[in-house]
């Protein structure tokens, strides 16, 4: 996912510019990403910049540099000085965080540079995009359900509507609208991958306008060419029979008209009368002219034209 890749390496490179945002970030990503375990603190990545960012953050914070290594295709982050991860412990607390479950207290980034920083950190630790112009997905994931839940209401706060859900044993908060996936760039400070995204929106919006209009006029005229058929074949059957002869003076000049002028629209039709009369007044003549065709013709089995499937005022109308 080449997008994904741009905007986290697009916030890898942004700057904290407090320390309460940088602790945020990292602490935020701790809850929703690492494991402890006996040995320490332990935070996999499969981007070796957000590994060195993460480590140079958690070194800030316990006063010890983690261990990096590479295990397969992760990127691993190992805080294991016993001190150290003490000290990230009484850290921990001052947050509610709970062990067990990872969570955060309610309190947690409650001013909006934190929260912020927060949803950056969680996004880079265990988020992903697709591709724009493919659709519009951001999740962000992880095996605990507390720092999802979290990282729902962080997006809430900032007029972002996340979905939760499970997949297999991964808790998920996940994004499907455009507008809200261009505010959590936004929010997290991406405004390079937000304005390539507002313009890949923009031009995806525009096709999907084009071919809706082009599918309509499609639509539209297919209708009216099966209407005009089914009108003429109807109309020359009753010429055949003599039927046209028992019309009303105005029903037979309009059929007169169209069987004249099989390619003119209702609108041109009308106007061909005498006096002219407007689409809606010729619309109604066709259907008229229609409906005694078919009762003129089937008692004789000469003919049998069913109509379209639909509306025969919307197809009519839309001629």
């Amino acid at each position: 996912m080449a997008f994904s890749h741009d905007v986290k390496d697009e916030l890898i490179r942004l700057e904290n510019r407090t320390d309460c945002c940088s602790e945020s970030e990292a602490l935020a990503a701790l809850a929703l990403a690492a494991r402890l375990t006996p040995q320490g603190i332990l935070l996999n990545t499969t981007y070796p910049s957000y590994a060195a960012r993460w480590a140079g953050q958690i070194a800030s914070l316990s006063g010890a540099e983690p261990v990096l290594r590479r295990e397969g295709g992760h990127h691993q982050v190992a805080l294991e000085d016993a001190d150290a991860c003490a000290r990230m412990g009484v850290l921990l607390e001052r947050y509610g965080f709970d062990p067990l479950t990872h969570a955060l207290s309610s309190a947690s980034f409650a001013t909006p540079c934190c929260r912020r920083a927060a949803l950056r950190g969680m996004f880079l630790a265990g988020g992903s995009i697709g591709e724009p112009g493919k659709g519009y997905h951001l999740e962000i994931i992880s095996r605990y359900e507390a720092p999802v839940r979290l990282a729902a209401r962080l997006m809430r706060a900032e007029g972002i509507r996340p979905h939760l859900a499970v997949r297999q044993s991964f808790h998920m908060a996940y994004l499907k609208d455009g507008g809200h996936l261009a505010d959590f760039l936004r929010a997290t400070g991406a405004h390079a991958a937000l304005l390539s995204f507002e313009t890949l929106r923009v031009e995806k919006d525009m096709r999907n306008a084009v071919n809706r209009v082009v599918n309509c006029d499609t639509a539209n005229s297919t209708r009216v060419a099966h209407a005009s058929a089914r009108q003429l074949e109807l109309l020359r059957e009753m010429e055949r029979t003599g039927g046209l002869s028992v019309l009303s003076e105005d029903l037979r000049e309009a059929a007169l008209v169209r069987l004249a002028c099989p390619g003119l629209s209702i609108r041109e039709l009308g106007e061909r009368l005498s006096p002219p009369i407007g689409k809606s007044g010729m619309s109604h003549r066709l259907r008229r002219l229609e409906q005694i065709a078919r009762e003129q013709i089937r008692p004789h089995g000469t003919v049998h034209v069913d109509p379209e499937p639909g509306s025969e005022d919307d197809r009519i109308e839309s001629e």
